[in-house]
């Protein structure tokens, strides 16, 4: 973090350089127009952008914290050195700081001339070379890049191309948006060092963002994050200028992503859905399931809230042999204003209005994706009306049914520590073995990557309460595209046995228990929301919580230290298994999460946002009935809310 004096001096040194320089007036009258406003100024150059839960993602405008060519640079490039530095023996470029006929800054070699030596880049050949399935291997190191429908989101990507490309990296890209399951797809299935994702996510219509992907598909976790860190934290931004004047790329090509490189995503899908069939019909309580009659059975409203959705839903939609849907005209194509839905998060209740006002009884479901259709988000018709399934009940009921699959004790389902853990009542049952990971799919990808050495083991499904999920296994991210899928085959497989998923998910309850789990956050703004956001942490560790709901907590288990606390007593790390926490906890990495156990057996679990100003909370109680345990969550999080804002003293 800077100082008042240091934010001073980097606004002065922002403005002098981007005064006269037409390329960027609109920023630099940004910059004008702030001038004397030391709280903006302070807001905008106190620290650079910085690696959260999913990328680096801030809002779009000039500024290091911020994102806007000069941010958008320093990634790339700094990405680029890591690549280069982390696989030299793979490129045939020279590893020396040597300018020779190439333009340089900081005596760092930009490898063009080297580039060209190594590959033609002729379009034409590449393309004319691809195999479904089997894009063109070479020595040369090759990343996947693609954007979504976000506003400046094809600028970002065109430096993250040129710079990439300017060090002798080969770049593979989308020619139009693309929907971040298939960048996964694409690293998982082909020989990428990196994949690249312009996106941010379900966040407001200001924000952008960066997404990385390591050679495994997988989002970085953070080891990888600080490695990288580390290197993009050398860069000047400003050197972006001089970029633009002499880097010599004009004649060097990216390399489009052929169609058969996607189709291959379609092809794997085709198998799942297979095998969908193959545990409906053995699980079906009506005889004589058929899915193409159960499918025209039902009738779906979808929107991909203007992003990249459409066009892939629909495939699988057209994969699935499903016709009778209709598509939110007002959000099909298209859009970063978002301007029906400022804030694109289907997790949210509001993301849903525009829809509401065109659906009417004859739909069994609403099914929206954000933005980067990474996301999924449902409502079904229960009793004539539309009702939420939040993240954790779809995760159940996609679980519920994915597990039924034949197997011989063998599969493997994987969630986080803040996501219900009515799974693990489902999964004993069912003879599935759970794996606990910390927030964020980054870590669950792994845990897949992990399994893939297991030839003992078989994946069944991943998933985390922020409506993210992955019922298939050709790629290490949540995916909106299969989801969609799965959903839309549920209802069809439900109602072909007189219910819906509410129903299906009472029953479940009634199985299992009445455990509820829901969530909630607190939001603090600005840089004084972030010390402000670390004080209530920090104040949750050093104090603990002596009661929920007015029942003591016997147990706190702190993630980032590794201890458990009974009572006053501090016990060693091995007491977590012999109480009969299984969580995983030694195994995991350490992380700044809080939680506490009362001794009714309600649980608040605590971590600060890794992206935003805000503190997330999530409840778990287990009570006779599922609507008093949701209640009892409800209390738990107003208590934890009302504590964090004394802290800090919001009212």
């Amino acid at each position: 973090m800077r100082s008042k004096a240091e934010v001073t001096a980097e606004y002065e040194r922002w403005k002098h350089a981007l005064q006269g320089n037409l390329a960027y007036d609109d920023l630099y009258r940004e910059l004008v127009a702030i001038e004397g406003k030391e709280t903006e100024i302070f807001e905008r150059f106190y620290k650079d952008l910085e690696f959260g839960t999913a990328g680096i993602r801030d809002t779009v405008g000039v500024g290091t914290t911020r994102l806007n060519e000069f941010t958008a640079f320093k990634i790339a490039r700094g990405l680029a050195e890591y690549i280069i530095d982390k696989y030299p023996a793979s490129l045939g470029v020279p590893q020396d700081n040597t300018c020779g006929s190439v333009s340089c800054m900081d005596n760092k070699n930009i490898y063009t001339k080297s580039l060209q030596d190594v590959s033609s880049f002729d379009n034409n050949t590449y393309v004319n070379s691809l195999q479904a399935g089997s894009l063109p291997k070479s020595k040369v190191l090759k990343v996947a890049l693609g954007r979504d429908s976000r506003n400046k989101s094809d600028v970002f990507e065109g430096i993250i191309r040129d710079v990439m490309l300017s060090f002798g990296i080969e770049v593979y890209i989308f020619d139009e948006i693309v929907p971040i399951p298939m960048i996964s797809y694409m690293v998982c299935n082909q020989s990428f060092v990196a994949g690249i994702m312009v996106t941010a996510s379900h966040n407001r219509k200001e924000y952008n963002g960066i997404k990385i992907f390591n050679e495994k598909g997988v989002q970085l976790n953070g080891e990888q994050a600080a490695n990288i860190a580390g290197y993009i934290e050398k860069v000047d931004p400003l050197d972006f200028i001089d970029f633009k004047k002499h880097a010599a790329i004009n004649d060097i090509k990216s390399i489009s992503i052929d169609k058969r490189e996607i189709d291959g995503y379609f092809n794997y899908l085709k198998g799942d859905i297979k095998k969908w069939e193959t545990i409906a019909k053995e699980n079906a309580i009506k005889s004589g399931f058929d899915i193409s009659k159960a499918l025209g059975n039902i009738k779906i409203l979808y929107s991909p809230l203007n992003g990249t959705g459409l066009k892939y839903v629909l495939r699988v939609f057209d994969s699935l042999q499903f016709k009778n849907f209709e598509v939110v005209t007002s959000q099909e194509k298209p859009s970063g204003d978002f301007t029906t839905c400022p804030y694109p998060n289907p997790e949210m209740e509001e993301a849903f209005n525009e829809a509401y006002k065109v659906a009417n009884d004859g739909f069994d479901a609403i099914i929206l994706t954000d933005p980067d259709c990474d996301r999924m988000g449902i409502r079904v018709l229960h009793e004539g009306r539309f009702i939420e399934i939040t993240g954790n009940e779809m995760g159940i009921l996609f679980l519920d049914f994915l597990s039924r699959f034949s197997g011989k004790g063998d599969g493997v389902a994987i969630k986080s520590i803040v996501t219900t853990r009515l799974i693990d009542e489902i999964a004993k049952a069912r003879d599935i073995e759970v794996r606990n990971t910390l927030t964020g799919f980054k870590y669950m990808g792994e845990e897949i990557s992990n399994l893939e050495k297991e030839p003992d083991k078989r994946y069944v499904f991943a998933f985390e309460e922020s409506i993210g999920y992955l019922p298939v296994a050709s790629l290490k991210d949540k995916d909106g595209i299969s989801s969609s899928a799965l959903a839309v085959f549920l209802l069809a497989y439900y109602k072909w046995q007189g219910m819906d998923l509410a129903k299906r998910l009472k029953e479940i309850y009634e199985e299992f228990g009445a455990l509820y789990t829901l969530g909630d956050s607190f939001y603090t703004t600005g840089s004084k929301g972030l010390s402000d956001r670390d004080m209530i942490m920090q104040h949750f560790r050093d104090n603990g919580i002596d009661k929920l709901l007015g029942n003591s907590v016997i147990r706190t288990i702190d993630y980032r230290d590794k201890k458990i606390t009974h009572g006053k007593g501090i016990t060693s790390d091995a007491d977590i298994l012999k109480n009969g926490i299984n969580i995983g906890f030694t195994k995991l990495p350490k992380s700044d999460v809080l939680e506490y156990e009362g001794a009714n057996g309600d649980i608040l679990i605590i971590r600060p946002s890794g992206s935003e100003a805000k503190i997330k909370f999530y409840a778990m109680a287990k009570r006779d009935d599922i609507h008093v345990a949701k209640e009892a969550c409800g209390a738990i999080l107003k208590e934890a809310i009302a504590a964090s804002k004394a802290v800090v003293g919001y009212k």
